[in-house]
């Protein structure tokens, strides 16, 4: 009966093809079998290549994020049957790419000395070769596509950018005009109160002011014996708020832009700046 090791790693791409008694002769000691939950990282860009990876369980994604937007490239998808970590043996260069899980894994590693140590078994050694020379022309191909998509991807992604720009410059741009609009339409329409308020309390105090000055010309003309200061003082009195009235509608009339402050329950009344009439 097949042991689940030589099940394991026959079902695998580096050790597809090759008879099951050349597997049998490979020593277990050197495949540790280890598990990885989801989001997990197996290794990092960069790190030491250390360790031959043949997934058996689970999908792992191949990232890179040194860009100058930071953004998580991806380069390929491995799942159960896959290898990692062959491509940096070979050259033995630091790890090329970032390597997270996507959902919980199982997996065999194998150390880079005892790897080395398989390659040199009769038989095994120019397998593993040639399944590493396809690996290596498929990720070529694989990643020349990703990095294509990607670099569309980031240049659409400047380009929504800088729309974004424009359209928050035209918001600030718009906004800005349609609080103009605003203020023109209340001041037009406070302004066209104030006229309305010019003509109708126009003529009645014109009035007043007539019949007043008339009655002051016939006070002058009466004896009014001990009364008179105090009837001429109230006469005096009541031109001197019909003339504030005058300057008042006037100063109304006479303004352009107004501010305004709080005049007690809710109510705004138009401020002059503390200006004395």
């Amino acid at each position: 009966m097949e042991s689940k090791f030589i099940s394991d790693i026959s079902n695998n791409i580096l050790f597809k093809g090759i008879e099951k008694n050349q597997l049998e002769r490979l020593d277990e000691n050197f495949f540790v079998y280890c598990t990885y939950s989801k989001n997990e990282t197996l290794f990092l860009k960069g790190e030491p290549s250390s360790h031959i990876f043949l997934i058996l369980e689970g999908e792992v994604k191949v990232v890179n994020t040194e860009n100058e937007d930071n953004i998580e490239v991806l380069l390929s998808i491995k799942k159960a049957g896959d290898s990692l970590g062959e491509l940096s043996f070979i050259l033995k260069e630091p790890r090329t790419a970032t390597v997270i899980s996507i959902s919980k894994i199982k997996a065999i590693k194998i150390k880079t000395d005892n790897f080395l140590k398989i390659l040199e078994a009769p038989k095994i050694g120019s397998n593993v070769f040639k399944a590493i020379a396809k690996i290596v022309i498929k990720s070529d191909n694989k990643i020349s596509e990703e990095v294509l998509k990607n670099e569309t991807i980031m240049q659409l992604n400047s380009e929504l950018n800088i729309q974004k720009n424009e359209l928050e410059k035209s918001y600030l741009t718009l906004k800005e005009a349609q609080d103009k609009i605003l203020k023109l339409e209340r001041n037009n329409s406070i302004l066209a109160m104030i006229v309305t308020a010019n003509h109708e309390i126009n003529q009645p105090l014109t009035v007043a002011s007539v019949n007043l000055q008339m009655l002051q010309k016939m006070i002058e003309k009466v004896n009014l014996g001990t009364d008179s200061d105090s009837i001429t003082a109230k006469t005096t009195l009541i031109s001197n708020n019909l003339d504030k009235i005058n300057k008042i509608l006037a100063k109304y009339r006479d303004k352009k832009d107004f501010v305004f402050s709080d005049y007690g329950h809710g109510i705004k009344m138009i401020n002059f700046d503390n200006e004395t009439i």
